[in-house]
């Protein structure tokens, strides 16, 4: 019987050997992300990778800054901007990234994603105020309170305490804005500007036939044209050229064409470049720029990121942006006959 009894006893032992108890030498590892649930979550998201890579190899950069340009909150111009040399942690630099709303409704919140690159342009990690290092910082601006057709200036993301910063270089883009109905628009495009531009060298991407990639990035390499319709005679138009031939990129990264709106500020007398000037601006109030008009100068136009009619200054952002995208020469475009110029 006691044979009996210890016979059962170490079949019963075996049994919870064989299921795995650690006090049988089997040690149960536990799950990570190259085990089990983990390798369902990885095959996932190179399931979600592969998506976007197959969708972003749809764009160049220049056809996806063109595509974010007409979206309906859009980043219009960026800037970098000291508020103090001295006390950083108390006034920190900000990456200041404008936005303009062209929902048709009035919005409430938007959330804005940045990257950076320094000097040689590689990508770095940006030094937050509020949070971790990190390529793609996400900020939330909360209140912007903006109806269709407005601004929403000068506010942006704070870096730490960063006395030299390494930044040379930024992009901004709207990540998702709500409106006044609780209803949240995602960009269906940022997945797609991240994969070319997150931890990617700023000279980067992803499309797949890359003599096409030579020739739509040739803007990079040469200088923006930044034009300036103006009048004889017009003070703002004058200033306005100043300011530009002023900028330290002059004949850099831009150069400035002028065209003749009107003969003189006396006379108002219509110029050679008059109907030119009145297409260009009918051409950019169709897809949102109601501040450009050919009944007044200087009008200044900078591809397809930038067309008022006015003097204005803070123009180097838009020449930086148009700069790293690409020239569209939308003027150049209408000047030759061609239409949807802006699409």
């Amino acid at each position: 019987m006691k044979n009996k009894t210890l016979s059962i006893l170490l079949i019963v032992l075996c049994v919870i050997c064989l299921f795995g108890t650690t006090s049988c030498g089997i040690i149960k590892k536990p799950l990570d992300n190259n085990t089990s649930n983990g390798n369902n979550t990885n095959n996932n998201n190179q399931s979600q990778n592969q998506n976007g890579q197959s969708e972003s190899s749809k764009y160049t950069k220049e056809s996806l800054e063109m595509e974010i340009s007409n979206q309906p909150v859009v980043v219009y111009s960026t800037e970098y901007l000291v508020q103090d040399e001295d006390y950083k942690c108390l006034y920190p630099d900000l990456l200041i990234a404008n936005i303009k709303n062209n929902s048709g409704k009035s919005i409430k919140n938007a959330e804005i994603a940045f990257v950076a690159w320094d000097s040689n342009g590689f990508p770095i990690k940006i030094d937050s105020k509020y949070g971790r290092d990190s390529y793609v910082q996400i900020v939330d601006f909360d209140d912007v309170n903006l109806t269709n057709g407005q601004t929403y200036d000068d506010t942006g993301l704070a870096l730490g305490c960063t006395y030299e910063s390494k930044i040379k270089t930024f992009k901004a883009i709207v990540k998702s804005y709500t409106d006044f109905e609780e209803n949240t628009w995602q960009n269906p495009l940022y997945t797609v500007w991240k994969d070319f531009y997150e931890n990617k060298p700023l000279d980067y991407s992803l499309s797949s036939n890359s003599s096409s990639d030579s020739d739509s990035l040739a803007g990079n390499s040469g200088p923006v044209k930044v034009y300036v319709f103006n009048a004889k005679g017009c003070s703002a138009c004058e200033s306005q050229i100043d300011y530009l031939k002023g900028l330290s990129s002059y004949n850099k990264k831009f150069q400035i064409i002028e065209k003749e709106l009107y003969v003189d500020t006396e006379s108002w007398g219509e110029g050679k470049d008059f109907n030119l000037a009145k297409n260009v601006a009918k051409e950019f109030n169709k897809v949102g720029f109601n501040e450009i008009t050919e009944t007044g100068a200087p009008m200044v136009i900078i591809s397809n990121v930038y067309a008022t009619t006015g003097y204005y200054e803070s123009l180097e952002g838009y020449i930086n942006q148009a700069y790293n995208a690409g020239d569209k020469d939308v003027v150049g475009c209408i000047e030759k006959g061609n239409s949807n110029c802006l699409k």
